[in-house]
């Protein structure tokens, strides 16, 4: 169902034009999802301390794949092949090729915060959470320590899914036109 116009269409994969109105689907798609990432984080605050740690987790997994996966396929619509899981690479090829800036809307405190959030993801996907040289040079984390798990609050997940709203909205509109 289209948000915009409330037309039902058939979609047949995951993204597309609305046939009536002609917005796409992608920010409706990239807001259910962290609405997910939301719920997650509602069931951690009444699970046992190491299942509410792995749901906080797998949140920020979540926010960070639902973005990643929205910017990819909004470049894409313009024949652009972008990755959106390193924020400050993804803010310099957007700048660079669409010519804005998606994070012109978050404040530097906001923007060092999604930075931080999404290096924690890349510790967690890629390094079993373990903090290494790269995420203390990358994520300016004062408490980070090398050689220990990384900690990820419900706190910083819940913010960072705001964020996440408002750099999508942004790159969306300097990315796609309203119309196919």
């Amino acid at each position: 169902v289209c948000d915009n116009c409330t037309l039902t269409y058939a979609i047949y994969g995951v993204f597309g034009w609305c046939p009536d109105c002609g917005i796409h689907n992608s920010v409706q798609i990239l807001t259910k999802n962290l609405e997910l990432a939301r719920k997650e984080l509602a069931l951690a605050e009444s699970a046992e301390i190491e299942l509410a740690d792995h749901l906080i987790g797998d949140a920020l997994e979540n926010v960070v794949s639902a973005f990643d996966g929205f910017g990819r396929v909004i470049s894409a619509e313009r024949r652009t092949e972008l990755r959106f899981q390193n924020l400050i690479s993804a803010r310099r090829n957007v700048g660079d090729k669409f010519g804005f800036d998606f994070a012109d809307g978050v404040t530097p405190i906001d923007w060092d915060l999604i930075c931080r959030t999404f290096q924690k993801r890349h510790l967690l996907s890629h390094k079993m959470g373990v903090i290494d040289e790269d995420y203390v040079q990358k994520a300016n984390d004062p408490s980070a320590t090398v050689g220990r798990k990384v900690r990820v609050t419900r706190e910083e997940v819940t913010a960072s899914i705001g964020i996440v709203e408002t750099l999508g909205r942004r790159l969306f509109a300097g990315i796609l036109p309203h119309t196919p």
